[in-house]
């Protein structure tokens, strides 16, 4: 299963204003499917995003993390688990991969998620050439709450290191400071 990208708000207007472009005539003289196809399209954009407030008091456990990088680039690995609450789904999941810039799912080891709970990391690209030490992780949490009809998203960041061979396995937490749904 992909992991769902956000929908910004432009893209959304970029991808809905083809639909969303009304003629100036009056609106009997917009044929009915044009007329159809353009409130379903507003209604859509204004449905399906809404904005959501981080959790307060909701992080992400980040264990094991270690990171690296060789000639062919940067890699990590880590595990991250949450506590279940009554909004939110606990989980523990085991995360690995490397700085393509772009999520990857986690696989899931324990916990029983509420709906359909994903869990992804990804690693932002680091510039070998100027490198810093500084490996810029995110953590995100999907999952579909199947009363309410909704699929929720909190995404979280944090300057770790690449710690590979040079110091301990690392542990720190990742409040989400992102968040989002679709219903």
């Amino acid at each position: 299963m992909q992991f769902l990208t956000t929908l910004t708000a432009a893209a959304a207007a970029f991808l809905l204003a083809p639909a969303l472009a009304a003629p100036a005539a009056a609106p009997d003289a917009m044929p009915e499917a044009e007329a159809a196809a353009a409130a379903a399209a507003a209604a859509a954009a204004a449905a399906a995003q809404t904005a959501k407030v981080a959790p307060a008091n909701y992080w992400f456990n980040v264990t094991g993390w270690s990171a690296g990088c060789a000639r062919a680039g940067c890699y990590y690995d880590f595990n991250v688990s949450a506590p279940q609450t009554q909004t939110y789904p606990g989980f523990k999941a085991y995360c690995s991969g490397d700085d393509v810039g772009y999520f990857k799912d986690c696989k899931i080891l324990g916990g029983k998620p509420k709906g359909k709970a994903q869990v992804a990391a990804k690693l932002k690209h680091e510039d070998l050439s100027k490198p810093d030490g500084i490996a810029q992780m995110s953590v995100s949490l999907q999952f579909s709450n199947v009363k309410e009809g909704a699929t929720y998203n909190y995404t979280g960041h944090h300057d770790a290191s690449y710690n590979q061979f040079v110091a301990p396995a690392e542990e720190f937490k990742v409040v989400p400071t992102e968040a989002w749904a679709i219903a």
